[in-house]
């Protein structure tokens, strides 16, 4: 355990053998969470949580070998999922959805299609109510056309 001047805790580790090994938490001045992770062989292994300093989870991201794979979920102050992604081998792969805020509906504001970390495909922008604003067609990064609603 690591303490801040203030004698609030700051982060938690576990090592074995000069390695981190295990839970790392590291917390703020006021000594709420800030982070919780894995580690195994100093990478990050499994979940990490990060949060709002109302003790809420900002984002939930999987890992593996310290790459980030699987599903992302970031959520606003509320505990409401906000944007949600998905990863492979430490790169944004497949859809990323972001919501509108609960308070107005919590629809889908924007879907868009990543392959190895860049834009690729449909990239969609949608009104409060479902409709369909305007749809771009996308590769590496890059506007291809846009098509019509």
């Amino acid at each position: 355990k690591y303490f801040s001047n203030n004698g609030k805790i700051a982060i938690e580790i576990e090592y074995h053998d000069d390695i981190i090994n295990g839970k790392i938490k590291t917390y703020d001045e006021f000594g709420n969470i800030v982070m919780d992770a894995t580690y195994s062989n100093s990478n990050l292994t499994g979940e990490v949580t990060t949060y709002y300093s109302n003790g809420m989870p900002q984002r939930r991201s999987q890992y593996k070998d310290g790459k980030q794979c699987g599903t992302s979920i970031t959520y606003d102050t509320f505990g409401d999922i906000s944007i949600e992604s998905m990863w492979k081998d430490g790169k944004q792969t497949g859809p990323e959805l972001i919501y509108y805020p609960k308070s107005i509906g919590g629809n889908i504001y924007s879907r868009t299609e990543y392959v190895n970390g860049e834009r690729h495909g449909m990239h969609i922008k949608y009104a409060q109510d479902g409709e369909v604003l305007s749809r771009q067609s996308e590769s590496d990064g890059m506007v291809q056309r846009k098509v019509p609603r």
